[in-house]
């Protein structure tokens, strides 16, 4: 199917070469190299990435980048259980086959969430639910709320008012010389008991049958934005007009203050602490505490603050 896909592209001809093409017929759809979904292509533009990939089973072709050097013998070794599209323009080819789109074009249905809205869920007659959303028991949806398609809301659950789930995020690419926006495909996953105040926002994941993730008992303040494919921990605190990036991984029990931006594909511990106004871009390790712009040790931050006083 891929290599089939990548023959019908215009402009493209001979700036790729194919590995391993038996697996092609079995990749289904796109996914991150961490993806949890069976049968997925990926694109790997660096060596962690790649390893990433070669380290999960659910991987079926890596669209992987020439810069990232591979020896013969090695990419020989990889195409015997995996199909490589090798490309100086890997990225740009992986999101077209995403676009076209590859789940599509197997036979997948663009929605996988079952519809259903329990009947003690409480939904606004102004609120906007898309037919395949999945609501359990004494969820409550605010005024003017829009909940897009493959999006599941955990028991006991209060989403206020003007929240949007399941929106697409920002992801745009340059593909074929034109800025494009790269679709999303996923939903989003809100856990149990979870309070989103209004005005929120949570992206939905770009790749087919995969979620953006809120987990149990978080509390969102107002207008907190959370990015695609983007994982929050059970119990966690995201602050009004917090911000978390695309693919940042959240664990259970963080603190984010109000104002505070978490960078794109970043790590946070457990019960680490982000504080108010800080912007991080890097990790975070478990039960740390960062503060400031670019955020840092927030003891450090203090010390320096008395010194310059």
């Amino acid at each position: 199917m891929i290599a089939e896909m990548l023959s019908r592209l215009s402009g493209y001809s001979g700036t790729y070469q194919l590995y391993g093409e038996s697996a092609f017929a079995d990749t289904v759809r796109t996914g991150l190299p961490w993806s949890d979904m069976p049968n997925a292509a990926c694109f790997a533009g660096n060596r962690k990435y790649l390893y990433r990939a070669l380290e999960n089973d659910n991987i079926r072709t890596i669209f992987l980048s020439s810069q990232v050097v591979v020896a013969d013998k090695a990419l020989k070794e990889i195409s015997a259980s995996r199909g490589v599209v090798l490309s100086s323009k890997a990225e740009e080819l992986f999101y077209l086959v995403h676009n076209a789109p590859l789940h599509r074009v197997s036979g997948a249905a663009d929605v996988f969430v079952e519809p259903f809205v329990h009947p003690t869920a409480e939904i606004h007659e102004t609120a906007v639910l898309a037919k395949n959303v999945h609501i359990a028991e004494h969820v409550t949806v605010g005024p003017y709320a829009v909940l897009h398609d493959n999006t599941v809301v955990g028991a006991g659950t209060r989403i206020g008012s003007h929240v949007v789930v399941g929106e697409d995020g920002l992801f745009p690419r340059i593909i074929q010389g034109k800025k494009t926006h790269i679709v999303h495909f996923g939903g989003v996953r809100i856990g149990k008991d979870v309070r989103i105040q209004a005005q929120s926002t949570v992206a939905s994941a770009v790749y087919h049958g995969g979620f953006t993730v809120v987990g149990d008992e978080c509390h969102l303040g107002f207008g907190v934005s959370i990015g695609h494919d983007a994982c929050v921990g059970d119990r966690c605190t995201l602050s009004s007009k917090a911000l978390i990036a695309g693919r940042t991984q959240v664990s259970s029990d963080c603190w984010i203050g109000a104002g505070a931006l978490v960078s794109n594909s970043l790590h946070l511990g457990e019960a680490a602490s982000v504080k108010i106004g800080a912007v991080v871009v890097s990790d975070v390790a478990d039960g740390k505490d960062v503060s400031g712009n670019f955020a840092v040790d927030h003891k450090l931050n203090i010390a320096r603050m008395v010194k310059k006083k």
